[in-house]
């Protein structure tokens, strides 16, 4: 059982780590700033009219929110003040303003740089375990908790068998006993 579970633990560990974005084998940041500087190309026409100045901000920060700055994994575009993270709020921008909308931009990220580029990637493939594992990992112990706590007190509960008292002319018990200055009945001597 103890085998098992460690197994359990060890591949659920194993998935996890493989469906982390470090993983995901993302494009190298050259090879990011190179593809912004060409010009946009997107295979379908914006979705809306081109829309005021106020809101082209506003939805460029929105969605520069939900995207992950190739340069420090950790933030999104819209946090990072690195250059790939400029050029990407730049082109965010450029498709805001020209009225694509939100799912365009973001399956034109996906489309040219996977999906690491997206800070919540959609839960398919080996993905979802980045979502189902934390608490499957938690029903797993919780199931080894019960299984232990029933164990426990559903064991038999025999009475520990008698023992005899060690007998008097024992040579170890006699000279144990005159080591530490003790007599047989218990008394110092």
């Amino acid at each position: 059982m103890t085998r098992f579970i460690l197994f359990s633990a060890w591949l659920a560990f194993a998935a996890l780590l493989i469906a982390s974005p470090a993983w995901a084998g993302g494009p190298l940041i050259t090879d990011i700033t190179e593809q912004l500087k060409q010009p946009t190309h997107m295979d379908e026409p914006p979705a809306y009219a081109p829309p005021d100045t106020a809101v082209v901000d506003q939805r460029t920060y929105e969605i520069a929110r939900k995207m992950r700055c190739p340069v420090c994994q950790g933030e999104s575009v819209a946090e990072s003040r690195s250059e790939a993270a400029i050029a990407f709020r730049e082109r965010i921008r450029e498709l805001v303003a020209a009225g694509y909308s939100e799912q365009q931009i973001t399956d034109y990220f996906i489309d040219r740089y996977g999906e690491w580029i997206v800070l919540e990637p959609k839960a398919h493939g080996v993905s979802w375990l980045i979502y189902v594992g934390p608490g499957l990992a938690v029903l797993v112990g919780l199931g080894v908790v019960v299984v232990r706590v029933r164990g426990a007190s559903s064991a038999p509960t025999e009475p520990a068998p008698r023992r005899e008292p060690p007998a008097a002319d024992d040579p170890y018990r006699a000279r144990i006993l005159a080591e530490l200055g003790e007599t047989d009945d218990g008394r110092d001597a």
